[in-house]
């Protein structure tokens, strides 16, 4: 299953709604602080996030293939 990580609860809400419609296969997870955010790296395929960047987050998360800042 790819992972679509969002920092804000309802983007995630909103964002696994659309996927389940789509019948992607996706699921949307969520990321409140820079912690959980950092121990999902290694799994997420998709990032939407803003105050949480960092310069490292790209080589630090082998999966990634797409960032929305």
């Amino acid at each position: 299953t790819r992972k679509i990580v969002g920092s804000v609860n309802v983007y995630k809400r909103q964002c696994q709604a659309r996927l389940a419609l789509r019948n992607t296969g996706m699921r949307a997870i969520e990321a409140r602080t820079q912690a959980e955010l950092e121990a999902m790296l290694p799994e997420i395929d998709v990032l939407s996030l803003s105050g949480m960047w960092r310069n490292d987050i790209p080589a630090r998360a082998p999966k990634l293939r797409f960032v929305q800042r």
